[in-house]
């Protein structure tokens, strides 16, 4: 991060910087922020930002001098650098190592040392990377592996993509309190599970604290993430390379299966696709046999059998309980919208449908669906109302799971209760016809765009 400003300093102040001292600081810098890129995802997305940047420059003002190769010789020329004697060198082609090529796959990288060049390219540049450092990175860009994560301990204020996140997104699934899609970012879902899980040993609070935290980790001496070997079932398709937005133009697929490997291995194991990417650098996931590092989550079914589930629409959550009234679960929900609000009162399960076909009844009029006629949509994890169906006796209402796990929470339905597709699955295997099904609070509208995906109609 020091290099990263310096270099913003950089371009900022190029303009009134002498040459010789722009010349030796831009070489020591690079030579700095090469090291650091091999090291750091963040650091190639910077390095493809700033090569557009320099590329642009020198179509704008050709270089006065021809380019000079610069790989292994950058030792020799920062130290000649900080003696000034870099000035017959002001432009340089970088052999760039990204992560996964081994050096076979080379990047321009134009270095303009000479003041007025300097000044032209490097102050777009630091505007640039100075923007950038006051942006949050995504998770994928964050450096993570197995050796972080398993040995995160208590942070106060957890940062996005920080170990912490990731494990104790994988300690309260693994505890029956559903952060959702593990993604390694903090947020509502997140802050919503560890709220549950802190009313469960009596506390109030959606933040973990030391204690809470000292319980939550004490529950398992099983490590966070694991090496996994992916086999041929994770492999072997069939898969729907794309998936058509519109209801209608689904009708017409022979499966709705996973697009890739990647998604089908990522739900596998809870995970938002990008995180198990982080995770897993360079790594492909369409072979048999490979290792992978994945989240730890030993057990897929609930210690009893649940005798009442209560829904609340308002905060958009799902609870299992035991028939003596202790919380089996909790999970994220999305439960109806304004447009069609999910149920009151009480319903009770009636059927149960593992792999179910989506049968679409034209009488409820979903937005966006034109056609007057039914419909069917073949079985599979990307089939709208996802991997499994448990029907309650309001008319066409039930809970399922999602193709779209990361948008749990975030969304609307049209009156049904969605779960992700494992938090779906796990629930039904532990309801029964007859179950109690209590709704609670009032309908809330969310404030994001809405879910493009459609709940089952009547059966």
């Amino acid at each position: 991060m020091r290099d990263l400003c310096s270099l913003t300093w950089c371009g900022v102040v190029g303009l009134v910087r002498s040459r010789v001292a722009l010349q030796a600081e831009i070489v020591v810098l690079r030579h700095q922020l090469n090291v650091l890129r091999r090291k750091s995802p963040r650091r190639v997305i910077l390095g493809n930002i700033e090569r557009v940047v320099l590329v642009g420059a020198i179509l704008i003002r050709p270089p006065s001098r021809p380019l000079v190769p610069f790989g292994d010789r950058t030792s020799e020329i920062c130290s000649s650098a900080r003696l000034g004697g870099c000035r017959q060198e002001p432009y340089f082609l970088d052999p760039i190592a990204r992560p996964g090529t081994n050096r076979t796959e080379k990047g321009l990288v134009l270095m303009i040392a000479q003041r007025r060049e300097f000044a032209r390219a490097h102050l777009p540049l630091g505007i640039l990377l100075g923007a950038i450092l006051f942006t949050d990175t995504p998770a994928s860009a964050r450096p993570l592996d197995i050796q972080a994560v398993n040995g995160a301990q208590w942070e106060a204020t957890p940062s996005k993509g920080s170990p912490f996140i990731t494990k104790a997104q994988i300690l309260l699934a693994r505890a029956n309190f559903s952060p959702g899609e593990i993604d390694g970012n903090p947020g509502e879902n997140l802050e919503n599970a560890i709220a549950a899980f802190a009313s469960s040993q009596g506390v109030t609070t959606n933040k973990l604290t030391p204690e809470l935290w000292q319980k939550l980790s004490s529950m398992s001496d099983q490590p966070a993430l694991i090496e996994y070997t992916i086999s041929d079932d994770d492999a072997r398709g069939p898969f729907v390379e794309k998936i058509p937005g519109k209801m209608e133009d689904m009708k017409d697929l022979p499966s709705l299966a996973y697009r890739n490997p990647t998604e089908k291995i990522s739900e596998k194991f809870h995970v938002r696709p990008d995180l198990l990417t982080a995770l897993n650098p360079g790594q492909k996931f369409d072979t048999a046999g490979g290792k992978i590092v994945v989240p730890n989550l030993s057990t897929s079914k609930l210690p009893q059998k649940v005798a009442r589930i209560e829904v609340d629409r308002t905060g958009q959550t799902l609870k299992a309980f035991a028939a003596d009234g202790r919380l089996l679960a909790y999970y994220p929900a999305t439960v109806g919208s304004q447009e069609k609000p999910a149920p009151t009162g009480t319903l009770k399960v009636t059927t149960i449908s593992k792999n179910p076909t989506y049968r679409y009844n034209p009488e409820y009029a979903f937005k966006g669906v034109r056609t007057k006629k039914p419909f069917t949509i073949k079985p599979g994890p990307n089939n709208p109302v996802g991997v499994v169906w448990i029907a309650l006796s309001g008319e066409g209402y039930g809970i399922h799971g999602t193709p779209e796990p990361s948008k749990i929470s975030k969304t609307e339905s049209h009156g049904c209760v969605r779960l992700t597709n494992w938090d779906a699955l796990q629930l039904a295997s532990a309801v029964s016809k007859g179950t109690r099904v209590d709704f609670i609070g009032e309908q809330k509208s969310p404030t994001v765009t809405k879910h493009r995906r459609h709940k089952r109609a009547g059966r």
